[in-house]
């Protein structure tokens, strides 16, 4: 029975996940245009991804992917409303990058309670807009949404490839970190944008029902 209900949470707990990366492709277009006004945050206590001078470059990223993404679901981006019943916009309003730490200490030594201190990095970016029906001044506002993708760092003891070479750590007793990208920041920008679109897409679908 327990097994059972464990199975039934994590098929639930892994629809809920997924359901926030599926779309909604229409069958006919819908028209969206994109507000321009978005606010680039760059927050964190440390800068080891996290480039503070390329808040442009992040959210240029971010809209190229998010028009692309739109156009899966059968979503144009447009200036005009070409078709009034169907025409959208959407303001991102806040596009957030985040890079924090999180301290942790292994003990190395359980005779002497010696231990080693890591930083382990997190990083996130998160997405934040609002939905419109219709056209200047006639639009209705549909819903807000957030969306956010993030990776962290991994502390690991397993034994690398020089170290099983050389015949040491084979106790396990010595860490190192399983490190990001470099362009670790682009690439959940572009996966942020994609969540958006997925989810701007299960907007407009239901909104046209």
């Amino acid at each position: 029975m327990k097994v059972f209900f464990y199975l039934i949470s994590f098929s639930l707990l892994f629809a809920s996940i997924t359901a926030c990366s599926v779309g909604r492709y229409l069958d006919s277009p819908a028209y969206i245009m994109l507000g321009d006004g978005a606010e680039v945050i760059l927050s964190g206590e440390s800068q080891k991804y996290l480039n503070w001078e390329q808040e442009n470059a992040y959210l240029l990223k971010f809209n190229s992917e998010l028009v692309d993404d739109l156009e899966k679901y059968n979503i144009i981006t447009s200036v005009k409303p070409q078709n009034p019943d169907r025409f959208f916009s959407v303001n991102i309003n806040k596009l957030t990058l985040n890079e924090s730490f999180t301290v942790e200490s292994i003990i190395t030594d359980s005779l002497l309670n010696g231990s080693e201190t890591y930083y382990v990095t997190s990083c996130s970016v998160n997405a934040n807009f609002d939905v419109y029906s219709g056209y200047s001044s006639e639009s209705r506002h549909v819903k807000s949404a957030d969306v956010n993708s993030n990776k962290d760092e991994k502390l690991n003891n397993n034994r690398t490839f020089f170290q099983i070479l050389f015949g040491t750590n084979k106790d396990n007793s010595q860490y190192h970190y399983n490190e990001l990208n470099e362009n670790v920041f682009e690439e959940l920008c572009l996966k942020s944008a994609a969540k958006s679109a997925a989810k701007i897409s299960r907007i407009i679908s239901k909104e046209l029902k």
